[in-house]
């Protein structure tokens, strides 16, 4: 293939273009600014833009299509050949979902109109998104009707966009689908229940057990066969081995999401596209967006995930970028909010961007979309007028960052972390069975969330409700506390990582309850044989994912403390009480601080440079301890510093320190 995407970004007949991009709005702007435009983005040090390709935009009526020859704001092709002369390289986000402010979605209102395409409730009322201007009824992934509208679309745009993929255009990656899970509302019980998805549950069933006699051993039922199996509305379970039917359901949506983007790859793939794919989401961590599967299924280099950035939420951004890290080949961030929407109460300011932008890339952060380059009719804060005019502090900000980026070769390099957090599958979708439907929007009414919490009463000797890193307080979330309290660097990623991948890190932490999958177990001891440091609890698993005894790692470890293995450790840690010895002394960054409140992490390639960022809304001062001679390269004194660096960082700022070996 002339293009290929690894751990540095995209390669085009081997030269390199770092995925380093921003999104620009054609139809939101006149054709006679489209050069000045693009003049301006390339001036900010952007070789790439992407463009998203709204459905209802081009579409006016049933077969009636308009790509500029009635209105040239929405001439896709001349947007596009005029790209390629600029010699800017294109992203083409075609759908069907787009969102991007616009209404449905960016459907014409005629698909999203008709009933054979919704998404249903357990009531069997269409789904509804409330995330636009009107209440907007969310498409079935089951519905075939959908899928023969979206390839009506697709046949009247590849012939403006197959011609102009690389090197004959500008185009060189194609984002499939936005907003990946269900529009948002990702509750287990929330949807799908239309018709077309209940058949497909079932279909589903009947492959996952092969026969009706197998699934009725593990439901302890007396079905005659998968059709008479209603999908459930809400977790009933009396019992532990009840729990498996709710399991079942919430593996299904994660199935329907897999299948639903395959078959998308699939309809662009057979009407010519071949660049590369890419994949976006939102800022979630377990299902039922199962971001290792659905790779896997998909089989894309690239899932990106979204992020609106904000200061005061550093914790949930540094999160979300780990979790990136240690999940993709490449770690992006398909829309990084840049600027807000018009009716956003708050627009960042431009460091407020500034100390979100590096908070990203400090964590991990190496191929980045900010949304957006330049301002439309619903859209404020970025960096480009819509008269095609520099705002000056914003545009200033992305100039500063493009030239410290290039200079240091951010895009080579690696942010240093050893150790691995790993989220559990299984606990995950017991966390996300195990609820009843919210139909009222609780939060909303300031009802106290006990209200709307269901509480286990299944006998379990650890509730693995509490073990979700969604749950405060968590086995989970002590165990990144810890590890950031010891200045410890660390990524996320899911039990459903490949031994490969896994093996290359030294340690890896893993929240366990009384059940779990028998080859996960397997998989965390073989990487313990191969020379790693496994740390699990707070309980021995028992049983397997339908409720059987199983119990490997019991196997390796009866009791609280460490045992070798071969050439590597186990760790059975019921508290983080009892984890003082874990870290050893080669773990922490080679930099330390002696103050708790900053954070601090390495990036190494060309350049070896420390990230320093005060999260808090005071100023923080530290020592920094360092081996290596430290020269200050962003918010820090730019002369060579040996020894011990008194390093004073203002509010929500960011310093990069350069190691100078």
């Amino acid at each position: 293939m002339a293009i290929r995407i690894d751990s540095n970004g995209l390669y085009l007949e081997g030269r390199q273009i770092p995925l380093y991009s921003g999104t620009v709005h054609y139809w939101r702007h006149a054709p006679e600014a489209w050069r000045t435009i693009l003049e301006r983005v390339k001036e900010l040090g952007f070789e790439l833009i992407s463009i998203p390709i709204p459905w209802g935009l081009h579409e006016s009526g049933p077969g009636i299509f308009d790509f500029g020859e009635k209105n040239p704001q929405k001439g896709l092709s001349k947007f596009l050949d005029l790209c390629h002369e600029l010699e800017l390289s294109v992203i083409v986000r075609p759908g069907p979902i787009v969102d991007e402010d616009m209404p449905y979605g960016g459907f014409p209102l005629r698909v999203i109109r008709n009933p054979a395409i919704w998404a249903q409730t357990s009531t069997g009322a269409p789904a509804i998104s409330f995330h636009y201007a009107i209440p907007v009824a969310i498409p079935s992934y089951a519905s075939e009707k959908l899928m023969q509208e979206i390839g009506k679309f697709l046949d009247q745009l590849m012939p403006i966009l197959t011609p102009r993929q690389f090197p004959d255009g500008p185009i060189v990656l194609c984002q499939v689908n936005k907003e990946t899970a269900f529009m948002g509302r990702m509750q287990a019980y929330d949807l799908d229940y239309s018709p077309e998805s209940i058949a497909l549950y079932r279909r589903f069933l009947a492959e996952k057990y092969g026969s009706i006699e197998a699934l009725n051993e593990i439901y302890g039922g007396k079905y005659l066969s998968v059709s008479e199996i209603l999908p459930p509305k809400s977790c009933d379970a009396v019992v532990q081995r009840d729990l498996v039917l709710y399991l079942d359901w919430v593996e299904y949506k994660e199935y329907l999401i897999r299948r639903f983007h395959t078959r998308l790859s699939q309809m662009f793939q057979e009407r010519g596209i071949t660049v590369p794919l890419s994949i976006d989401g939102p800022a979630v961590f377990s299902t039922p967006i199962d971001t290792l599967e659905l790779q896997k299924t998909v089989d894309t280099p690239l899932l990106g995930m979204e992020i609106d950035p904000h200061p005061a939420n550093y914790q949930g951004l540094a999160r979300s970028v780990r979790y990136l890290a240690g999940t993709s080949r490449l770690p992006y961030v398909s829309r990084f909010g840049s600027g807000h929407s018009w009716f956003t109460p708050h627009v960042n300011s431009p460091a407020e961007e500034e100390f979100s932008i590096l908070c990203a890339v400090m964590h991990g952060m190496t191929a980045v979309d900010f949304h957006m380059l330049a301002e439309g009719d619903r859209w404020v804060g970025a960096p480009i007028q819509r008269t095609g005019e520099f705002r000056k502090e914003y545009a200033d900000l992305f100039r500063r960052l493009s030239e410290f980026f290039t200079q240091f070769k951010i895009w080579d390099s690696k942010k240093n972390a050893r150790t691995l957090v790993l989220i559990s599958c299984g606990l995950e979708k017991y966390h996300s069975a195990y609820s009843t439907m919210n139909y009222a929007y609780l939060g909303l009414l300031r009802i106290p969330k006990v209200f709307s919490e269901v509480m286990s009463s299944l006998g379990f000797q650890t509730e693995p409700m509490h073990q979700s890193i969604l749950e405060e307080g968590s086995w989970i979330q002590e165990a990144c506390r810890y590890l950031e309290n010891a200045q410890v660097e660390y990524n996320l990623a899911n039990t459903h990582l490949m031994l490969d991948e896994l093996t290359k890190y030294d340690m890896a932490f893993v929240p366990t309850a009384d059940f779990m999958d028998p080859k996960e177990q397997e998989k965390l001891l073989e990487f313990a044989g191969r020379g790693g440091h496994l740390v699990f609890g707070p309980a021995l698993p028992t049983l397997d994912e339908q409720m059987k005894p199983a119990s490997v790692l019991g196997g390796a470890i009866q009791v609280p403390g460490t045992q070798i293995r071969e050439s590597g450790k186990i760790t059975f840690l019921p508290s983080f009480d009892l984890g003082k010895d874990l870290i050893s002394p080669d773990m922490p960054n080679v930099v330390l601080l002696d103050n708790p409140n900053l954070r601090l992490t390495i990036r190494g390639g060309s350049s070896i440079l420390v990230f320093l960022a005060n999260p808090t809304n005071t100023i923080q001062r530290s020592m920094m301890i360092s081996s290596w001679p430290l020269r200050g390269v962003w918010n820090a004194p730019g002369e060579t510093q040996t020894g011990t660096v008194t390093a004073e960082v203002a509010p929500f700022t960011v310093q990069v320190w350069e190691v100078l070996k």
